[in-house]
């Protein structure tokens, strides 16, 4: 595995508190480069040494000895969002403890996890979405049977019955499998989906209110507009409370 195909990696020489990095860590053909920052040398270990001065200790850790230091050995610690992971199942490889490429590959897309409850959260929210909105319409004839503006009752009658009805399946055909993808195994092929599926739905929804804003009307009975017309009073909360949680996915992917 070439610079090109396997990025640096950054380590740290304590395990917890870990702030800026000690240094950075990658496979170049045959040889680990461990660049140490602090100390600005670098430590280079050829594979036909690996079994003598490299040793694995577990998934986001490594021993190694200095071959220019006889006798000096250092614990590194790896990232624990899966970036070091990968590291460990390359270095593995590279050192012969599994010869299967293959098998290599499975291992490195079976731990493609991002660790994040925030981003996990945004996803149980968009695949729960229809039906906080039909608990928010409820809650508007409840507190404001009598004060509600035309606009406010368009949209507490069409998310009485959108819930229950067909359309609530487009919803669900988008977003179901990448939620869930996020939701239990975490993978962060997941986020990018939810991400281009969130704005992509938008922009559908988007172009329906302005191409055949009519087509609501065959669900309810759109009220006489003082504020925003009623297709866009029934569909703008559904694309805030849409989009802005999708924006977080940006945030956990680049981490990784």
């Amino acid at each position: 595995m070439t610079e090109s195909e396997q990025a640096r990696v950054p380590f740290f020489l304590v395990e917890k508190g870990q702030e800026k990095p000690s240094g950075y860590i990658h496979i170049d053909d045959n040889v680990l480069v461990v660049t140490f920052t602090h100390a600005n040398t670098s430590v280079k270990i050829r594979k036909s040494d690996a079994s003598q001065f490299v040793e694995i200790i577990d998934d986001t850790s490594i021993r190694l000895e200095r071959p220019d230091k006889p006798g000096v050995w250092a614990q590194l610690f790896f990232p624990i969002n899966g970036q070091g992971r990968f590291l460990i199942y390359s270095i593995q490889s590279w050192m012969g403890a599994d010869s299967s490429e293959r098998s290599v590959a499975r291992k490195l897309a079976f731990l493609a996890r991002f660790e994040s409850v925030g981003a996990r959260c945004a996803a149980l929210w968009q695949l729960a979405l229809p039906y906080a909105l039909l608990g928010i319409a409820f809650l508007l004839e409840i507190l404001f049977p009598e004060t509600l503006l035309p606009e406010f009752k368009t949209f507490s009658s069409a998310w009485h019955i959108f819930p229950l009805s067909p359309i609530v399946a487009v919803h669900y055909i988008f977003f179901l499998i990448p939620g869930l993808a996020i939701l239990i195994f975490r993978r962060v092929w997941g986020l990018r989906i939810m991400f281009y599926l969130s704005l992509l739905m938008t922009l559908i929804v988007v172009a329906v209110g302005f191409h055949s804003p009519q087509l609501l009307e065959t669900l309810t009975t759109i009220e006489p507009n003082i504020i925003l017309p009623g297709y866009w009073f029934i569909t703008l909360p559904y694309l805030v409370f849409l989009m802005l949680p999708a924006f977080y996915y940006l945030v956990v992917w680049q981490r990784h």
